[in-house]
């Protein structure tokens, strides 16, 4: 089998027809597809609106009820985009397709379920509470787990890949909401800093005293993010030379760091007052 590992929210972005082809264009078999997952804030280079989405930890799929009755801990779900259950929808889009459906299950590192669930975290030898992850020593939390693997067993899936089964490292954190930075393609601080610019109204605003065509710049990085986008090998060496070969963009990095410096408290003290 060839498999990847995906999300219901991509794999549910586009038509079946077009997601089965070009999987089966790409020779795979089979599709890892997260069905309980950790909080994540993830990069979708494919994406032809906005970049990043966020997602709250728990379900994508439609738990049992009963299978829940020997823990006290409640199954978080999370509805994609109108879809209910994304993981049902997944599998039977992929297996209409002949594509075999794998269910990526993690388990003991959850910020969702710690933080609704404080008598289950891990606690460290001073009394630290950590409320990224559950303690595999309670057995409400196997109870927990034992419910969301039978509950996806009634699906038509080929199997169920566990992680984070282990005690969990307390330095592995991340919110409930805002979690961890999925970032596949974007290589090098060059790159990051290249995505991370700025177009929000105030920069419009105050670029409208400062030498920089603001439209075009726009259009520059979002040229030049799109090729980033399309492959993970690295496509900016450097923004230096960048803004050699395209002077609005040294135009807007002049106009970040005059508005980087304006802004800061020491910049707006009196002249007279500096030594």
């Amino acid at each position: 089998m060839v498999a990847v590992w995906s999300y219901p929210w991509r794999l549910l972005s586009q038509q079946p027809d077009k997601t089965r082809r070009e999987l089966a264009e790409l020779g795979v078999t089979g599709v890892n597809v997260a069905a309980h997952y950790h909080s994540i804030r993830t990069l979708n280079p494919r994406s032809s609106g906005t970049l990043f989405e966020s997602y709250e930890g728990g379900c994508y799929f439609t738990p049992d009820s009963k299978q829940f009755a020997d823990t006290p801990i409640d199954p978080p779900v999370n509805d994609i985009d109108g879809h209910p259950d994304p993981f049902g929808d997944v599998v039977e889009r992929l297996t209409d397709g002949g594509i075999d459906v794998n269910a990526w299950l993690v388990c003991f590192h959850n910020t969702k379920l710690a933080t609704e669930n404080p008598n289950f975290r891990v606690e460290s030898a001073f009394g630290d509470a950590h409320e990224h992850a559950f303690c595999p020593s309670n057995p409400e939390v196997h109870a927990y787990f034992e419910g969301v693997v039978r509950s996806l067993a009634d699906y038509d899936i080929s199997a169920i890949n566990l992680e984070s089964i282990g005690f969990p490292s307390v330095f592995h954190p991340h919110g409930s909401t805002f979690g961890h930075a999925k970032n596949q393609v974007v290589r090098g601080p060059d790159e990051q800093l290249l995505v991370s610019q700025c177009f929000c109204s105030a920069c419009r605003e105050r670029a409208a005293d400062h030498a920089v065509d603001f439209d075009r710049a726009r259009e520059v990085v979002r040229s030049l993010v799109r090729d980033v986008l399309r492959t993970p090998e690295r496509q900016v060496e450097s923004l230096a030379q960048l803004a050699e070969e395209e002077p609005v963009l040294a135009d807007l990095f002049d106009f970040r760091a005059s508005s980087s410096t304006s802004s800061s408290p020491e910049s707006r003290r009196p002249a007279a007052t500096w030594s």
